[in-house]
Parts: structure tokens; C-alpha cells; sequence
């Protein structure tokens, strides 16, 4: 069982192309853990083993490479850096305790390298930069230093230099070692001299490193003043305490071509902090608001939380993160989320889709567990000591899809197959609207939907139809208006009778609809007054000019007649139907559309961009805040007009945009465009009758 301090969770995080899977892959190689390397383009790289991600040539899926290096267990996570799918890196950031962020040398810094650093910034992570591909033909990794510091605002110590340039590259000078070091090593990297035309500049970059080291230890510093020099390790411990608290260290590496990786690999096991150097982690006591601490310590409480779940080998497979305390093979916990008991049966270390079996867990460990039942959001704990870990709150899904089973004996595979497909990426939404009464699925983009339904047909075996989401319209009355609603029916015998005078008025937003009823005298018998009632709201339940349902309106019987003989509790409903229609056309019925809340955040550059567009449709600014150079502009938008605005936002900021969305209220259509609704909603109607 390895030890806590002897664990290293690291997050690979960037922008697409940067390289982070061919790094994992040169890192894994470099370490021994594999015979030899794989690639993206190859279709046989450890971390994209999901048949979309092998088809695409992309990564898709978090994916984590645990192996062992000079007798610490590093467990690195390996993220997508498309767009889409970002949504992942976010869930693998939760359970990392540093992350790496890869740097294109020709490219440099990009959008998603931004979106990816301010990630791990939220959860308070430090970070150490690698700039890959510097054997590129326009690598520059000089320009890439520089943006580092002026387009991340991230504070850096450079701590590796690449030792020749473009296809020319040998190797990486490593400034704590102060030695050069060949690419194409593994296991146990040969050092050479520093070769003379980098001397000088090595010399200099060191000395600046050894004031960032030195600034964080009193002992350092002294050496440091008295002319002393300092050791590696000494090096190496005075960077890490300033990589705790915001210093970047950054070096280089070519991962197709194994440069780099060797000391990249002794860098990460003296920078990146073990969980035991993390802070405790916070949870709640089940079913109070009492808050719990759990230290990252093998002797206190066992605790753990799942952030997402594979199909690795034929089998789900449960991805869980050790918080704190230890387990051992066989042992009994509580799924503390759900209320309900497991057993911790067969669980291992993860290689991509491979489980390698362990017999024991400690605080730290990153590990999968094969036949329980927990879900990504799960906590797992001793029972004993109870704690439930909040779930991690992903980017909220900027596109949706309404979906239907193209066979309707297939809907509940639809259904069974998104919760599977959920719980390996949580990050996607599914669910029904009760108002369109339609399934409808969200993700963070077109590609993101697309390859989940890939998923489900490839995958389940099952096919769904497409469509946009319907617009969540509803309808209410302008004016108060009154009517008679009269409904008799002579077919021999006994007949049906029933007679209403009731009347609609509007109701302030959000009312719903309300039923009162002023009869005095039994004009109305009390037998039916509650018919009435059912009949007046399932009309306006069905709308009264396009179908939406009619709300924020109060209906009241208030007079009526009835016959001995014919009146009955159907006779009365359609009475009240009748009503209703007769009331809608004296009262002016009007559609009322859902408004919300939009925060755009953007550049500097782009805020003129986005208070143009906003109003174009039909929104209402409410004001902006800013932060560094990023602003956040709060408008009021129609949801109609929303339902492309991901890709306009991507395409006006060349994706540097970001929002999310929340219902504010409903609010009247405009005239000239409800015409165009009640026109298009009628056509649908007179279609599905078809």
C-alpha cells in the first residue's frame, strides 16, 4: 500500500493539441510503465481507450494513468482540451492536487489554456506549465514565457530549458540539476554538461530560480546571501513551497519524441504536493447542516468520493478519489448520497480502461471499484463516522436537444442508456420538461450532443430523433371578461344538462390559476360545483389560442341552472368548457414567453461586440462588473433568442466567450411576433391531427 505522501495526483490540463495525451503517453513510457508508445493518430494511446475517442482521433473522456516512479505512485489525469468537453477537465481538477498545464510551443497560449488555468485557480491548485512540441518547426518558447506572465497573470519560474531548437531539439537542460539530459531515456535519466552556448544562459535563469526558492525558506535564504550554493533538493523544496502559493514553474518537453520527460517526472515528484500537503476537506454531517472536516491522513475516518464512472474491460467501473482513512479489500462502507450500504469487493489502480487490482486504499489514492453502485456525486464513507462531500457543480450545458426513440419500444432504453451515459460524464444533462413534454438532452456543444448520441446508438443499440427544444410558452387573459357556458344533450330517455356563468380575470405573474365559486341559493348544486371546476381547468390547460397553458388567472363560477333529471358531473365539465372558450374571446388572450437572467463573460475587447448583440435580441443590459481583464455583462433575454447563442458567443469572441443562463420570469410576447407563434403552433396542431 502506498503511502499518502508518497502519491502524486496531477490534472493534465490545455488547450486541444497541445499534446497532453502524448505526453501521458511519454511520461508512462519514460517511467517504465509501458513497452513502448502509443499515439492519438495511432488509435492505441493508453488514455483515449473509448471507441469515439479512437474513431475521432480526440480526446472525449477524462482518462486516469496511474504508474509508479522511483517509488512513488503518480496518478496523472489525463483531460480533453476540445471545447465541448471541458466539462470533464472541471471534474478531474476536484480530485487533483496539482495540475500541468500544456502549452503548445508553436501556438502558444490559447483559448481553452485560459479557461483551463482560471479552472484550476477555482479550485485553488497549484500549477506547473509545460510547453510540448518545442522541437516544432515555429516553435518559440521565449514568446510562450511571455504570455504565460501577460495573458495568464501567471507569476513564472522558469526551471527548464530546451537544448537545441526545432527538429534540432536533443534534449532539456534542467536548471535544478543543472545538467542537460537527452530526450529518448527511460527509467533513470543519463545527465550531460550543459552545453556552452546555453552555459551562460543557464547560469543566469539558475540564479534567478535560486532567489524564487530562496524567498520562501529563512534557511535558504541565508545560504542565499552568504554566497552559498544550494543543492537540488534544497532547490526543489524552496520552489514547492512557492508553487504553493502561486509561483509557475515551466520547463519543455517534445512527448512524441520522449524529450523532456525524464526530468519532467523528478520535477513533478519534487513540485507537485503530495495530498498529504493538501488541507483537509469539508463536508457536511447526513441530514444537518453540521459542517465535518476529514484530514488527508491514513489514521482518520475513511472517506472517498466518486467523480465519475467508466466502462473499462466489459464492466462500469467507479472512479472514486480516497479523502481520507484507509480500506481494505472486502470492507463494508456507506454511500452517505443515497442513504444505502456497500462493499468495497474488487478495486485497483486505473491504466486508462485497465484495472490493475490493489488489496488496500489510503488517503490519496485514486482508484477504481468494480460492482457497487455508487454514481459520479457519491460519497463514500465509514459508517461509523458519517460525511457527505458536496458534488461537484459542473459548467452549466449551453446547447440542448429535444429527443424521441425512433421505435416507441425503445424509450426506456433511451432513458436507461442516458443514466449510464451520465454517470461516465456528468457534465451532460437529461431530463423531461413537464411543460413541452419533451425528453431533452444538454451539453456543452454540438459535438458534446452528438457524440453522446453516437454513444447511445453504438453503445444501447438504440436511435432517436432530433429536434429543437420547444419554447416553454405559455398563455393568460389581458382583461376580465363573462360567459355563459350551456351544455344540453336529448338522445331518448334521459338526457345531459348543465348550465354555468362563470368569469376569467388576470392574475398577477406567477399566480398560477386559481378557482373560487359565489353561488348562493343552489343555482348550481355543490355535487357540481367541483365538475365545474375540473372542466374550466383542463380547458385552460390545453390553451385557448396555440396550445400552451394558461396561467397566472383566476376563474369564477359564479351563477348556473340545472335539471333534476339530466345534469351530471360530464354535463357540467363541458358546461365549464364552454365557458371558458366563450370567456377567452371577450378577455383577449396573450402569450407570455420565459425571460432570463444572462451573464456573458468576455475580454475587454469583446464587450462592445456583446452590448450590440444583446439588444439585437431583444434583450435588456442590466449592467456589467469586471475583473482583470474579463468582464461580466448581466442581461435580460427573451429564451427564444437564446438557442444558438453558444456558437454566436464562440464565433463573436473566437471562443474566449463564456455565459450561463437562469429563469428570471414570463413576460408578454409582442404582439407581431405572437401572431407568428399562434401561426406556426396552429400548423403544427393541424399536422400531429393529420
Amino acid at each position: 500500500m502506498a503511502q499518502t505522501a508518497d502519491i502524486r495526483n496531477i490534472a493534465l490540463i490545455g488547450h486541444r493539441g497541445a499534446g497532453k495525451t502524448s505526453l501521458t503517453e511519454a511520461l508512462l513510457h519514460a517511467a517504465g510503465a509501458t513497452n513502448r508508445m502509443g499515439s492519438v493518430q495511432g488509435g492505441n494511446a493508453v488514455t483515449d481507450f473509448d471507441d469515439e475517442e479512437r474513431a475521432r482521433q480526440l480526446s472525449i473522456s477524462g482518462a486516469v494513468a496511474s504508474f509508479e516512479y522511483k517509488g512513488k505512485r503518480i496518478n496523472l489525469l489525463d483531460t480533453p482540451g476540445y471545447a465541448d468537453f471541458l466539462g470533464e477537465t472541471y471534474g478531474a481538477l476536484r480530485v487533483a492536487d496539482c495540475a500541468v498545464l500544456v502549452v503548445h510551443a508553436e501556438s502558444g497560449v490559447e483559448v481553452e489554456t485560459e479557461k483551463t488555468f482560471a479552472y484550476a485557480q477555482e479550485f485553488g491548485l497549484p500549477v506547473i506549465a509545460v510547453i510540448n512540441h518545442a522541437d516544432a518547426e515555429r516553435a518559440d518558447v521565449e514568446r510562450v514565457i511571455d504570455q504565460l506572465s501577460s495573458k495568464l497573470g501567471a507569476r513564472v519560474a522558469i526551471v527548464g530549458l530546451p537544448w537545441g531548437k526545432g527538429a534540432s531539439l536533443e534534449g532539456v537542460v534542467d536548471l535544478a540539476q543543472n545538467a542537460a539530459f537527452p530526450g529518448g531515456q527511460t527509467k533513470t535519466a543519463q545527465a550531460a554538461p550543459i552545453p556552452a552556448d546555453l552555459a551562460g544562459q543557464a547560469e543566469e535563469l539558475r540564479g534567478t530560480m535560486v532567489e524564487f526558492a530562496a524567498e520562501n525558506d529563512e534557511g535558504l535564504m541565508e545560504k542565499f546571501f552568504e554566497g552559498e550554493s544550494l543543492s537540488a533538493d534544497e532547490l526543489l523544496a524552496g520552489l514547492k513551497m512557492g508553487v504553493a502559493t502561486g509561483l509557475v514553474p515551466v520547463t519543455v518537453t517534445s512527448a512524441t519524441r520522449n524529450i523532456g520527460t525524464l526530468p519532467l517526472l523528478d520535477l513533478l515528484l519534487g513540485l507537485a504536493p503530495s495530498p498529504a500537503d493538501r488541507p483537509a476537506v469539508k463536508g457536511l454531517r447526513p441530514h444537518s447542516q453540521d459542517e465535518v472536516e476529514r484530514a488527508p491522513d491514513a489514521k482518520a475516518p475513511f472517506s472517498a468520493y466518486c467523480f465519475k464512472c467508466v466502462l473499462g474491460e466489459g464492466r462500469r467501473i467507479s472512479l472514486i478519489r480516497v479523502l481520507s482513512g484507509s480500506a481494505s479489500a472486502g470492507m463494508q462502507v456507506l454511500n452517505s448520497t443515497k442513504g444505502e450500504k456497500e462493499r468495497l469487493g474488487t478495486f485497483g489502480v486505473m491504466r486508462g480502461g485497465e484495472l490493475k487490482d490493489v488489496t488496500s486504499l489510503v488517503a490519496g489514492d485514486i482508484v477504481g471499484v468494480v460492482k457497487i453502485d455508487a454514481s459520479a456525486g457519491d460519497t463514500l464513507c465509514d459508517d461509523s463516522a458519517p460525511v457527505v462531500y458536496p458534488s461537484t457543480k459542473y459548467p452549466t450545458p449551453l446547447m440542448s436537444l429535444a429527443i424521441q426513440a425512433k421505435s416507441r419500444g425503445d424509450d426506456e432504453k433511451v432513458g436507461a442508456g442516458m443514466s449510464a451515459l451520465r454517470d461516465e460524464d456528468p457534465s451532460m444533462r437529461f431530463a423531461r420538461n413537464p411543460e413541452t413534454e419533451q425528453q431533452v438532452l444538454s451539453g456543452m456543444g454540438d459535438m458534446h450532443l452528438q457524440v453522446i448520441l453516437s454513444k447511445l446508438k453504438n453503445r444501447f443499440k438504440v436511435e432517436v430523433e432530433t429536434s429543437k427544444p420547444k419554447i416553454a410558452y405559455k398563455e393568460t387573459v389581458r382583461s376580465r371578461a363573462e360567459s355563459q357556458g350551456r351544455y344540453k344533450k336529448q338522445t331518448g330517455g334521459s338526457g345531459q344538462f348543465g348550465d354555468v356563468h362563470m368569469r376569467l380575470e388576470p392574475l398577477p405573474r406567477g399566480s398560477g390559476v386559481e378557482f373560487s365559486d359565489e353561488i348562493f341559493g343552489g343555482s348550481v348544486p355543490k355535487q357540481y360545483i367541483p365538475s365545474a371546476e375540473k372542466g374550466s381547468r383542463a380547458r385552460l390547460a390545453e390553451g385557448l389560442i396555440a396550445g400552451f397553458p394558461v396561467v397566472d388567472t383566476k376563474i369564477t363560477l359564479y351563477d348556473g341552472s340545472y335539471h333534476n333529471v339530466d345534469s351530471s358531473d360530464i354535463a357540467f365539465q363541458l358546461a365549464a368548457r364552454i365557458a371558458m372558450e366563450a370567456c377567452a374571446q371577450k378577455a383577449g388572450v396573450v402569450l407570455l414567453e420565459p425571460i432570463m437572467d444572462v451573464y456573458v463573460s468576455v475580454p475587454d475587447d469583446y464587450v462592445g461586440d456583446i452590448m450590440g448583440d444583446l439588444p439585437r435580441r431583444r434583450g435588456t443590459v442590466m449592467g456589467s462588473t469586471g475583473e482583470g481583464n474579463l468582464q461580466t455583462i448581466q442581461a435580460q433575454v427573451p429564451a427564444a433568442e437564446l438557442a444558438t447563442y453558444a456558437t454566436d458567443l464562440r464565433s463573436m469572441t473566437q471562443g474566449r466567450g463564456s455565459f450561463r443562463i437562469e429563469f428570471n420570469r414570463y413576460e408578454e410576447v409582442p404582439g407581431d411576433l405572437q401572431q407568428k407563434i399562434v401561426a406556426e403552433r396552429a400548423a403544427e396542431m393541424a399536422e400531429a391531427r393529420k
